[in-house]
């Protein structure tokens, strides 16, 4: 066993570094021989929320308060909010609101300082989600002034910044409230805040940002934490991942969305059960865009039997299999039970689809409206498109094509601004049905040029069908590959711009170039990732063994499944290779994992360390699959 002193240096070394895995392991084994003192318990509570252990951070956390309690009831009361906070946000309230009162009570008598400002900003928090949003807002206000009068508490006072233009957001205020979360970021990742701190902002801003449909600046602030170099802030366990796989669904990066949901569901759900239900809900919207209907069903369900409602991903199911009556009571269910704006507006969104189907259209309207509003209150493009799509529909359903024409082109330039390449498919072919004849034929082939180029093959046939046209693609059989590099946003932010670009570069072109020798083609390179057809097995897994003995820098996780798939224009295409992108999740950097089916094509020996039976995150079925030694 090495020496306890040996492990604390290599651990602090590690969290230094950002390398919040090494850091834990050195400090657990540490902790198993030597009782750490309360700075040392506090880095492995910062350790363990880092690489996903919520559980043992907690744990942690607590010992150390034992450590001070007496002593420093200040240091103690930090600690104590921590935990509450950390507790209420995996929605254990009764444990976090415990917490809340050991921090309250160690700082009754304390007078002013950073800590009361931070419990005062533990309270503004309780009673925004509590939906006491002017309470919460003026006591918001009310930190800052005090954070500056005591010339110290930064956290709190970026925390309750954040905080503050969250609000004014919810409440429509947008060119008040966005500076403000801009500014609290900032702080973020400029490593001006703590470790805590700098995450809980980033998770807060990609959330606020996400749900109020400012996809713009989710995606900067995203790309940001990848450029930065705050310890921890970018692999910070919460909804912010799921956020980002969100996002890529939207932009029309669907396989690199599929690749980041299936492998932090597990993650999520350690850290709290809605989080691990939303990325099942984005895998169903992506699996339902691609035209897998029971893939899109079976994600759903694994999202509701964790308590979210799956909507309006059920609904859009009920009206992809010809269902619009189900699918409208479904969302007026929805609607009736939430008064969240944010969840409204893409439910609404739906329903007005949903009701125009069912030859609801007042209804529709009165939802289009209400969508309309919204768009009034926030500028951002995803509600103005949706606002502009929803009454484009209902106006051409009342036989207003001149309005409807207005509205449903400005719903296209909208979704592009987004961007949003399938609703602004999805648009185009609304635009056709009150375009004249010359120009909706041209927006039909724009619609099915991007439903192909994207995959959507549900889409892609139905158009076709409307165009005469037969279908081109064709079905082949081929071992399929996904490739992705371990931990490459924190690695980017441990080893800045220029150093990760040569690395990426390296791997880039080594990668390139042992596809090209095993005889594989590649269909997207993603930067930190590639998905690639190759002829036989074989090829695929020798190709993969030589990517593992030629990597140095980087850890590339390998996942080879051999399977049939649809090959058109667009690419490749189908449930074979949303398996194979979910059995590449399965890995960890070094690992290639492989369907035990696929291994009994090989012609060639290869060894296993591993054999197990799993499930495919978000979709239906088990299937064995073996790490190969």
């Amino acid at each position: 066993m090495t020496d306890s002193p040996v492990l604390l240096v290599a651990a602090r070394t590690a969290a230094n570094e950002g390398r919040w895995l090494d850091a834990y392991t050195a400090l657990a084994e540490a902790d198993e021989s030597d009782q750490l003192t309360a700075d040392e318990l506090e880095l492995l509570a910062s350790a363990a929320t880092f690489s996903g252990r919520p559980d043992e951070a907690s744990a942690a956390r607590q010992r150390a308060f034992s450590l001070v309690r007496a002593d420093q009831p200040r240091r103690a009361a930090g600690l104590a909010i921590v935990s509450s906070m950390t507790h209420l946000a995996r929605n254990s309230m009764a444990v976090g609101i415990g917490w809340a009162q050991q921090a309250k009570d160690l700082l009754d008598d304390q007078g002013e300082c950073e800590e009361a400002i931070t419990y005062s900003l533990l309270e503004a928090l309780v009673a925004s989600e509590a939906g006491q949003e002017d309470q919460a807002l003026e006591a918001a206000e009310e930190i800052i002034v005090r954070a500056r009068r005591l010339g110290g508490a930064d956290d709190a006072k970026a925390m309750a910044t954040l905080l503050k233009g969250q609000i004014l957001i919810m409440q429509g205020r947008v060119d008040e409230g966005a500076p403000l979360v801009d500014s609290a970021m900032a702080l973020a990742v400029s490593g001006c805040l703590g470790e805590f701190a700098s995450a809980y902002i980033f998770c807060g801003t990609i959330s606020t940002c996400a749900s109020s449909g400012d996809l713009d600046r989710a995606w900067e602030w995203t790309n940001e934490v990848g450029r930065c170099n705050v310890s921890g802030i970018a692999e910070y366990p919460g909804d912010c991942r799921m956020h980002r796989a969100e996002m890529l669904r939207i932009r029309g990066e669907w396989t690199k969305a599929e690749l980041e949901l299936a492998s932090v569901c597990e993650e999520l759900g350690t850290w709290h059960v809605g989080h691990a239900a939303g990325a099942y809900y984005e895998l169903g919207e992506v699996s339902l865009r691609r035209g897998d209907l029971e893939a899109a069903a079976h994600a759903f369900a694994a999202c509701k039997e964790l308590g979210h409602r799956a909507l309006p991903g059920f609904a859009s199911l009920e009206l992809a299999r010809g269902n619009p009556d189900t699918a409208a009571a479904l969302l007026e269910e929805g609607l009736a039970a939430t008064s969240d704006r944010f969840d409204r507006s893409q439910l609404l969104h739906v329903a007005v689809e949903a009701q125009l189907a069912a030859g609801m259209v007042d209804e529709a309207g009165v939802a289009a409206a209400e969508l309309a509003a919204m768009a009034d209150r926030w500028k951002g493009p995803i509600h103005q498109a949706r606002a502009a799509t929803s009454a484009g529909l209902v106006a051409a359903a009342r036989g207003e094509r001149g309005v409807a024409l207005d509205l449903l082109r400005s719903a296209v330039d909208w979704w592009r601004q987004v961007p949003a390449p399938y609703d602004e498919a999805v648009s185009r072919v609304a635009l056709a049905e009150v375009e004249p004849s010359v120009a909706r034929v041209v927006q039909l082939e724009t619609a099915l040029e991007a439903f192909v180029r994207l995959g959507a093959t549900i889409d892609t046939e139905r158009l076709l069908a409307q165009l005469g046209r037969a279908q081109s693609s064709e079905r082949i059989a081929l071992a399929m590959m996904f490739t992705d590099i371990e931990g490459s946003t924190a690695m980017l932010a441990s080893m800045g711009d220029e150093a990760w670009l040569a690395v990426l570069r390296q791997h880039d072109n080594t990668l390139r170039s042992l596809f090209a020798t095993h005889h594989g083609e590649v269909y997207t390179g993603t930067g930190d990732g590639f998905f690639v057809g190759f002829p036989s097995v074989d090829n695929a897994l020798m190709c993969a063994n030589a990517i593992q003995a030629a990597m140095d820098e980087v850890r590339v996780r390998i996942g080879v499944h051999f399977a049939e798939a649809s090959r058109d224009a667009g690419g490749i295409s189908g449930r074979g290779v949303h398996e194979a992108a979910r059995i590449s999740a399965l890995g960890s950097g070094g690992d290639i994992v492989v369907s035990s089916a696929t291994l009994e094509r090989a012609t060639k020996p290869y060894r296993t360390r591993d054999i197990r039976t799993v499930e495919l995150k978000g979709l239906p079925g088990q299937m064995q699959v073996a790490y190969l030694a």
